[in-house]
């Protein structure tokens, strides 16, 4: 795509030449004389300069950041130039960098295949991340895989606006999940993005809910774990719950037969998607 003059206006206008039209404005208020009038043209018209060198600068930046999102991700041109808007149009609305909001998209587009779908979750992910001042990128990220874990970055609606609704509904739904989560542990939006992304995977093969992991890792974290030990735990658990260890699966019979708990069989509907983490973990409490 090539650099033209409504991507440098688009860029920098609102902001360097607006601040050189004001320094112009100032000069020629200032100096009375014709002689102090050519001098403040002329610091003026440097302040100009100054400007749409930097104008330049950033717009090629940005253009080379988005081939980059292009070659990554493969859009065509005309998805690439769409997404260029948005970006601009995202940083504007949200004061977030072009740079995290194009990372973002590349992850989400990644991970979706579509872009009409990318732009409802970047908006969803962009809401929560700036709110906590999480990073708007590895939030996109995570939202995004989760969605795509318990397939809810898909619809079968009849109409495509329908099928936009319907996924930008699922990432608000998933992205309060992971917003109130953080709000009740001991940790960040930031920190559970960066520490869930594995437990999340598993536990969606597993057919746990979202919500159970989401609750396990913020317990662990009132109870003296970090956002990243919490996570490892959590994964930790569910690897051993898939595939318990013979003195596990011992102990877990032997519970059964004294307490009358049948944990054999909860474990057996747990990774089957019979039953939730968090009702298995009663069982085994009771136990």
């Amino acid at each position: 795509m090539a650099t033209d003059l409504t991507l440098l206006i688009n860029l920098e206008a609102r902001d360097l030449a607006s601040g050189a039209i004001n320094a112009l404005k100032g000069s020629l208020q200032e100096f009375g004389a014709m002689g102090d009038i050519a001098l403040g043209l002329v610091a003026g018209f440097t302040a100009v300069g100054v400007a749409l060198d930097a104008a330049v600068t950033s717009a090629a930046h940005f253009q080379t950041t988005m081939n980059q999102v292009q070659q990554n991700t493969g859009a065509n041109a005309a998805q690439t130039a769409a997404m260029s808007t948005e970006v601009l149009k995202l940083s504007d609305t949200f004061g977030v960098s072009t740079d995290k909001i194009a990372e973002g998209y590349a992850h989400v587009l990644n991970i979706t295949h579509d872009a009409a779908a990318a732009q409802g979750i970047m908006n969803v992910s962009l809401q929560s991340s700036v709110a906590t001042g999480a990073d708007a990128a590895q939030v996109a990220n995570v939202l995004t895989n989760a969605m795509h874990e318990y397939g809810l970055d898909t619809s079968t609606a009849a109409t495509e606006a329908q099928r936009l609704a319907d996924i930008n509904a699922n990432a608000a739904h998933v992205m309060g999940i992971m917003h109130i989560a953080a709000q009740d542990a001991n940790m960040t939006l930031e920190q559970f993005a960066s520490t869930t992304g594995r437990a999340i995977g598993i536990a969606a093969g597993m057919k746990i809910p979202l919500e159970d992991i989401a609750a396990a890792e913020a317990s662990l974290t009132k109870h003296g774990f970090d956002a990243a030990g919490a996570g490892v735990q959590v994964t930790v658990m569910l690897v051993h719950l898939i595939k318990p260890t013979t003195a596990a699966s011992d102990e877990f019979a032997r519970l059964s037969k004294i307490t009358g708990v049948d944990l054999v069989r909860d474990l057996a509907k747990l990774t089957s998607g019979g039953m939730g983490l968090v009702s298995f973990l009663e069982q085994l409490h009771q136990a």
